[in-house]
């Protein structure tokens, strides 16, 4: 799932599903690697270093974290398993179960705890170089919340900007301003995402160039009919 770099700590972020020895259950966590150059690229190695663990992660989808590399937001995008009845509740009732956790590295390990919460389908989220702002991709609501960072890490919800995809992945561009990625066409994603051989499904990218989410646009739009570079559509 998600995956997050820290260019200056030469540091990775991963969000890692493991199958319980013990149980039908997943065993969630992020785990943190660090980058070892050496010579070309090609000569460049991971080294696990630790692993992010909380009762809280549920089911959890994508990582950031701060630039001093103490603190990270993780979004639980569901609540229960896709192959439970209730997960089907979940989803197609746009139920807001999910949530963002907020881990703190203190001596060695990570604190962790619930900071927002009460939104459907939390997917995609990024925070700027300030840790001032966080932005939180909310799939089934449709929307891209903003969250504002106050004393002690906590989020307040600043406001909800619609969107006219299911965003799925959220970063901030170089320069300023960010861009969405997502589906824009929900139920033929779901096709795909169930038979990817057989379906296709468009996909998109909204770009905002303001930074404060209120000069949208595509940025590019792809659909099956849509030729790639080679000729060839998705």
């Amino acid at each position: 799932h998600g995956i997050f770099l820290s260019a200056k700590f030469e540091t990775l972020y991963v969000v890692n599903h493991l199958s319980s020895p013990t149980s039908d259950e997943l065993v969630e966590h992020v785990s943190v690697f660090s980058i070892l150059r050496s010579g070309t690229l090609a000569d460049w190695r991971i080294e696990w270093k630790t692993d992010i663990t909380s009762p809280l992660f549920r089911s959890i989808n994508s990582v950031t974290v701060t630039t001093d590399g103490t603190t990270a937001y993780i979004t639980n995008w569901r609540f229960y398993l896709p192959e439970s009845f209730l997960a089907i509740i979940e989803v197609f009732g746009r139920q807001k179960w999910g949530y963002v956790v907020r881990c703190d590295a203190v001596d060695g390990s990570f604190t962790c705890a619930e900071v927002a919460n009460k939104i459907a389908m939390p997917n995609g989220i990024v925070m700027n170089e300030e840790a001032s702002k966080l932005f939180v991709a909310s799939s089934l609501q449709k929307e891209l919340l903003e969250y504002n960072v106050v004393d002690g890490g906590a989020l307040k919800l600043a406001r909800k900007v619609p969107l006219e995809l299911v965003p799925d992945n959220v970063t901030i561009r170089r320069g300023g301003g960010l861009l969405v990625a997502g589906h824009p066409k929900a139920l033929t994603y779901s096709s795909y995402s169930k038979d990817p051989e057989n379906a296709s499904s468009p996909c998109g990218v909204v770009a905002d160039s303001s930074g404060s989410c209120e000069q949208r646009q595509w940025a590019f739009r792809f659909s099956p009919s849509t030729p790639l570079p080679g000729g060839r559509g998705i």
